[in-house]
């Protein structure tokens, strides 16, 4: 059956056009082709007739056009993860007993103190991308994901303010940490 007898066959049983969601089920369930004998009728658009379409059958058909992103705010989780690495790596990195022993040169405690800046303020930059790649897959279903990584990048925007105001009102204390660690390991 082609398409021009299948849409005179529906108008026999049910007395009114097909709508074109019902169009599309016909279609799938291969109850007739689309050839070129019915090439005069055109094809039912997807917003066609919507005024005979209920609220419910409407939403259906524009999450269906819309398609279902199962893996929502995997980009999100996966860059929030990142940003704690890079932010965590500074404190590794001088919590290393090779680093606090080596603390007495300026020019390696100048390399350190850069490399580990460059690192801290990457992480901070992923955090900032997580954050804003988080709230915009929150409105996106599914959300698990998403929320997931939001929350874990508030974990870590909290750690990064601590850090912040640590180094910066807490800077002669932390030398005086250096140097307990450097008595330990020697």
């Amino acid at each position: 059956m082609n398409k021009a007898e299948w849409i005179e066959e529906f108008k026999k049983i049910n007395g009114r056009d097909p709508r074109p969601s019902e169009f599309r089920e016909a279609l799938n369930r291969q109850e007739f082709s689309l050839d070129d004998s019915g090439a005069d009728q055109p094809l039912p658009a997807v917003g066609e007739d919507e005024s005979q379409l209920s609220r419910k059958e409407k939403r259906r058909l524009e999450k269906a056009a819309r398609g279902k992103n199962r893996h929502n705010g995997i980009n999100a989780l996966i860059l929030s993860m990142l940003s704690l690495l890079f932010t965590l790596s500074p404190i590794l990195i001088v919590l290393n007993p090779r680093v606090i022993l080596n603390a007495g040169s300026v020019s390696s405690d100048d390399n350190t103190g850069s490399f580990v800046a460059a690192l801290f303020f990457f992480g901070v930059l992923l955090l900032l991308l997580s954050l804003l790649f988080a709230i915009m897959s929150l409105f996106e279903s599914p959300r698990q994901m998403a929320i997931i990584a939001f929350v874990f990048s508030l974990i870590n925007a909290f750690y990064v303010y601590t850090v912040v105001n640590f180094t910066q009102f807490s800077a002669m204390d932390f030398q005086k940490v250096v140097s307990i660690f450097q008595n330990i390991f020697r």
